[in-house]
């Protein structure tokens, strides 16, 4: 029993010193200047803004809910499989703003309205990097 209390006592402390290192952004997630930036809308009968080739890298995606309601948009990477999210903005309310960052990686990628079946949709390819060429 007391070996048991040891290791769980060992476990709890590496969670707790891990996790502000999990939670850190890497240098590369900051919203600011030094990002490349996209601005999407949602509007009511779509999500607009988003153009029709990204380049690979993390970008700043900022959002504006140019609804009469409260919006979020989702941003993901078609697969196979179907769409696998890799940001959300909070809920906004008309008018509101928010930004994520979103390390596009070649492929097709989406932003639609979160939530909402059948939802206005932007699509975007991200061109993988031809052999060689400088990054």
């Amino acid at each position: 029993m007391r070996r048991r209390t040891g290791v769980r006592a060992v476990l709890v402390g590496l969670t707790l010193c891990a996790a502000p290192l999990l939670a850190a952004p890497a240098a590369d997630d900051r919203a600011g200047a030094e990002l490349p930036t996209i601005d999407i809308t949602i509007r009511d009968d779509a999500v607009a803004g988003l153009s029709g080739v990204v380049p690979a890298g993390p970008t700043a995606v900022r959002v504006t809910n140019a609804c009469s309601s409260d919006r979020a948009l989702v941003v993901g990477r078609l697969h196979d499989d179907g769409l696998r999210v890799v940001a959300r903005t909070a809920s906004l309310a008309p008018g509101a703003r928010d930004v994520v960052v979103v390390r596009f990686a070649p492929g097709r990628w989406v932003a639609a309205e979160a939530e909402v079946s059948r939802a206005p949709a932007a699509v975007t390819l991200v061109p993988a990097t031809a052999p060689g060429a400088p990054r």
